[in-house]
């Protein structure tokens, strides 16, 4: 079901970005104007979930439509094999010019692959990772971008191989910035393509650490309100891995900035935000760019990150964990030729994502797929409260989370994160949006928790998923 023919793709994603740093999602103090009008124009997903945490799972459920374990993709630096399809894959789109731009971070970085004809890299760090048969002497796009403008790398391997670091690249002057870089190569892209259907996904890295940029000025530590968990006194019936991060974070700090005490996070989360707003002033500028060549009234755009980030919430920082600030993302449609689109509450998965993507591009979906298409709440042709339970996964045992977490989230509001080791976790997230309180040991919930252990194990059931034994006992 499409709008219209031949359809042009732009699909943006970022790194690591943070519902509560998107204005459209409650910030009203950030810059992000841009996002904010494509929310308004378009039709905002307010609750939307990551299928597992961190980069690679949850990029492999955004572009195959499958969840990580059945990708294979359960954790960082896994290849999507082969036999797992991308968009162009999927379907007949001959027609199409594909491209990817941006980070991957899927296997074989700056190798074109996957469907995608035309691919820009921006990463030269996970050469480590390269397929044995790939030329590991061969560098990013970026790195070539740099070395044209007569920047020479700061970082060489024992074999030679010389490259720029991402704390390198991080304080250059904007217009050496990924984003610049990025936007650079995409109006490079729509200019070629204009007269013809593309398809481009493209992945900035920022706000992703590290957490300095040439827009550390943009705000003001003192501006920065920091979020109601950071406060919290009572930690009661958090896991102990959590406890001991916790630590660890106030002990380490990040980025060469001391988070042991208030001034530190506001300093770090002042620095995120410059990111967030780096991020937005070139989704503008590629936006304006499909507008000056007139073809922005015939391009959907999507936009969503892979996972969020802690940013101070519960004093932790980064993601992996399974709080909402970790596991919940912006997720943005705005289709041409679609009149009042409407918003969705959710729970939304991005599982849903590939589904949704084949429906406005007028293509079959394949009945293997894990999500189901949002376009009929999109276009309000089906009520947007026919809401599933939300499954998220995570295998990363012993380090970040403990005990394999499995999770739901349920359209009545409910949460429960239910671990192998029982350190379980529920919470009732329209009373407790922030997690503060774990209402799971509470005698009045119990029978409240075997329901929901029940969903879970249909949730299971329904995805094939194997790897981790509920019970209810």
């Amino acid at each position: 079901m499409s709008t219209c023919q031949k359809q042009n793709l732009l699909f943006l994603y970022a790194d690591q970005l943070a519902l509560s740093a998107v204005g459209a999602y409650g910030n009203d103090i950030i810059e992000t104007p841009n996002l904010d009008r494509l929310a308004e124009e378009g039709s905002m997903v307010k609750k939307a979930y990551i299928t597992q945490p961190p980069c690679t799972p949850a990029r492999s459920s955004i572009i195959t439509g499958l969840y990580p374990h059945k990708t294979g993709c359960i954790d960082n630096n896994i290849p999507l094999p082969d036999r797992e399809l991308c968009l162009p894959e999927i379907a007949d789109f001959r027609d199409y010019k594909t491209a990817h731009f941006g980070k991957w971070h899927l296997g074989d970085e700056v190798f074109a692959q996957h469907g995608f004809a035309e691919w820009v890299s921006i990463e030269d760090g996970y050469r480590g990772f390269y397929s044995d048969d790939r030329d590991k002497s061969k560098h990013s796009d970026y790195y070539h971008f740099l070395r044209d403008n007569g920047f020479k790398p700061d970082k060489k391997t024992d074999d030679g191989f010389q490259f720029f670091s991402r704390q390198f690249a991080a304080r250059l002057p904007e217009q050496y910035s990924k984003p610049a870089f990025l936007a650079g190569e995409t109006k490079k892209f729509i200019k070629e393509n204009k007269e013809n259907p593309f398809i481009l996904y493209l992945n900035f890295l920022e706000p992703h650490s590290p957490f300095f940029s040439c827009r550390d000025g943009q705000y003001s530590p003192a501006e920065i309100k920091l979020p109601e968990s950071f406060y919290q006194e009572q930690v009661e019936g958090l896991p102990e891995k959590i406890l001991e991060e916790q630590k660890i974070t106030a002990a380490e700090g990040m980025d060469g900035i001391d988070l042991s005490c208030e001034e530190g996070w506001r300093r770090i989360t002042a620095n995120y935000w410059g990111l967030v707003s780096l991020v937005d002033t070139y989704v503008e500028e590629i936006i304006g760019y499909l507008e000056e060549n007139n073809i922005r009234e015939n391009t959907a755009i999507v936009f969503t990150s892979d996972h969020g980030d802690m940013m101070g919430s519960h004093r932790l920082i980064t993601k992996r964990y399974m709080f909402e600030e970790g596991i919940r993302v912006p997720l943005i449609f705005d289709i041409p030729g679609l009149e009042n689109q409407q918003n969705i509450m959710g729970p939304i998965s991005q599982i849903d994502i590939m589904p949704t993507l084949l429906d406005i591009l007028d293509r079959p979906i394949p009945d293997h797929l894990d999500g189901e298409s949002l376009l009929s709440m999109i276009n309000g042709t089906e009520s947007a409260e026919n809401l599933n339970d939300v499954f998220v996964q995570s295998y990363n045992d012993g380090y970040k989370t403990s005990g394999r977490p499995r999770v739901i989230v349920t359209p009545e509001d409910w949460k429960l994160i239910y671990r192998q080791n029982g350190e379980h976790q529920l919470y009732n997230l329209a009373d407790d949006p922030f997690e503060m309180k774990n209402l799971y040991d509470e005698e009045e919930y119990k029978e409240l928790i075997n329901q929901l252990i029940e969903r879970l194990l249909d949730c299971q059931q329904k995805f094939d998923d194997r790897a981790v034994e509920v019970s209810n006992h």
